[in-house]
């Protein structure tokens, strides 16, 4: 089964939109649209998205997902977020 297919099944058995799960699991609210479309994901991703799944509560939280900006791009590149809310 692929990721796909288990988003698919988690998002109907829970009845979570695909955006709020992007969000929660990645801070990315288009990744299952992009997903659905053919985007290629790294392994580091699939992992993040499974462990979502494996351990959402189904009330609108979830335990131990790391949702922070990651400190790299989907290209790989580093990119420093020290400038980040820096007042």
């Amino acid at each position: 089964m692929t990721l796909l297919d288990d988003i698919e099944q988690f998002l109907e058995r829970h009845a979570l939109s695909a955006t709020a799960l992007g969000q929660q699991a990645l801070g990315d609210r288009h990744f299952v649209r992009q997903l659905r479309a053919g985007r290629d994901v790294r392994m580091s991703t699939v992992e993040r998205v499974r462990r979502f799944m494996d351990e959402y509560r189904g009330d609108g939280e979830h335990t131990g997902v790391d949702t922070a900006p990651s400190d790299q791009s989907a290209t790989g590149q580093i990119n420093d977020l020290s400038e980040r809310g820096a007042a």
